[in-house]
């Protein structure tokens, strides 16, 4: 099906003022000699606290009104990306892989059952065994792994077909915005060799990931010893390449200047974490921030993000109740850390999403926005505007509460002017992210019914793709 596209505008109106010198206005004065020389100072680094802001009460009104950015969408149809039989169910695999996946439970089992727990009876545990071995008969339709991206005119999406052991035969498919021409571009499909695709990024025409690689071997805190290895995809041939190996689990940032890399180290009553700048031309990681938290109770833990080139670093005090940012502009320290629903930071803002709840039942989320030229901190209602945040520039971007007969809406919030722009309605099993500097929304409205049998019926929905710029 041909995509369409809609655009999304608000119109702004720049005013242009000028004035004009008179023919026989007198010359200026010659200025004495000095040196040519600005004097540029440095910059101010900022130390804020909750005191320093001014708090400001508003509301969030809801505007159907075009946001103050260009949103373009696609429509896909309904994409079939078909089902497969994962190579790990094949009958000379599947006895192993089965036995694989129950021996940790079993070994679990059995140190309950020395200590006197109850366990899993013969007959539940020869049932489970059962259930295992009707699912390698039947070939398993694409279901949604680790999201996707969107990049280069096209939709990135990466699908799982193994509903046994997940990590056998994982595919990534490319999708025309334009077109919605279907293309498969790359497989991974190994009866033994997991593949575990995190989140792809797309840039320069390649799709980089990490693949985990983890041991049987263990640390003393019980942790699997693991080597990152952070892939590359050529976006239209499929080709594969390793662009380094090292000491990391993830992608934490990517954009046109850097990649990050992190990886926590999880140690008794502490936690490491390892932050990473990689090279990508030459696979040299260089270590841009390490350091230990506390996990006991009181204790402080630490979070990033990674906005516009910037890192940022959120440091949780929950025995004082505080958060302090900190990046290379300034250090912001304000009476909040529990309950955070969102963090976020620029050079500009620092947000919060906190749920202030009288009591156990009861739901109450503020949203907080701390203005860092103006010294007001903006403090509205956020009922309603669901559980995924993202922040866009000055602006979040949320996917709001849903329910089977009311579809979730798309939010595009300025809360410096106290406007919630409700950008489209999404149908469900929406997720965003961002590319470069581009933010997106894959709505893949897919239902799926499963049979007692080990059967499984698909109902597609259209699938669509909304993109802006920061």
């Amino acid at each position: 099906m041909k995509g369409k596209y809609f655009a999304l505008l608000l119109a702004v109106t720049v005013v242009l003022g000028g004035c004009s010198l008179k023919k026989d206005s007198p010359a200026p004065e010659e200025l004495p000699e000095s040196s040519s020389e600005v004097s540029q100072e440095e910059p101010e680094f900022l130390e804020l606290t909750e005191e320093d802001f001014t708090r400001v009460d508003l509301n969030l009104n809801i505007s159907d009104d075009p946001p103050p950015v260009e949103i373009h969408s696609a429509d896909l149809g309904k994409l079939d990306f078909g089902s497969r039989l994962s190579p790990c169910k094949a009958p000379e695999y599947r006895d192993e892989t089965i036995k694989q996946l129950m021996e940790p439970t079993l070994e679990h089992m059995a140190d309950d059952a020395e200590q006197g727990y109850p366990t899993m009876s013969a007959e539940d545990i020869e049932r489970w065994r059962n259930d295992l071995l009707k699912t390698c008969d039947t070939p398993w339709p694409a279901q949604q792994s680790f999201g996707g991206t969107v990049g280069g005119g096209k939709a990135f999406f990466i699908k799982n077909f193994d509903n046994l052991c997940s990590c056998h035969d994982t595919v990534l498919f490319s999708v025309d915005l334009e077109t919605a021409e279907m293309k498969e571009v790359f497989a991974h499909e190994d009866p033994v060799e997991p593949c575990l695709f995190g989140t792809p990024y797309y840039l320069d025409g390649k799709l980089l990931y990490v693949n985990c690689e983890y041991s049987e071997e263990k640390d003393e805190w019980g942790n699997r010893l693991a080597v990152g290895h952070l892939m590359a995809i050529d976006a239209e041939t499929g080709e594969q390449s390793e662009i380094c190996s090292g000491d990391f689990e993830w992608i934490y940032g990517v954009d046109e200047e850097k990649l990050i890399l992190s990886k926590n180290y999880y140690h008794g009553d502490s936690t490491d974490y390892r932050l990473m700048e990689c090279d990508i031309d030459t696979g040299q990681l260089n270590e841009l921030w390490y350091g230990t938290y506390a996990n006991q109770e009181g204790g402080i833990d630490v979070m990033f993000d990674f906005v516009d080139g910037e890192l940022y670093r959120f440091e949780m005090d929950y025995e004082n109740n505080t958060t302090t940012v900190i990046c290379d502009d300034y250090k912001v320290t304000v009476n909040k850390a529990s309950n955070l629903y969102f963090r976020g930071a620029n050079k500009d803002r620092v947000m919060f999403v906190v749920d202030e709840y009288s009591t156990y039942m009861t739901s109450d989320k503020k949203l907080y926005t701390y203005d860092l030229k103006t010294r007001e901190c903006l403090v509205s209602s956020f009922n309603g505007f669901g559980n995924t945040v993202m922040m866009a520039g000055d602006a979040l971007v949320t996917l709001g509460s849903s329910s089977p007969t009311y579809k979730m809406p798309f939010y595009y919030i300025m809360p410096q002017i106290g406007t919630a722009f409700k950008c489209a309605d999404l149908c469900g099993n929406s997720s965003f992210n961002t590319s470069g500097d581009t933010v997106f929304i894959m709505d893949e409205p897919t239902n799926y019914t499963y049979h007692e049998d080990g059967t499984i019926d698909v109902d597609l929905g259209d699938t669509t793709v909304y993109w802006f710029e920061k």
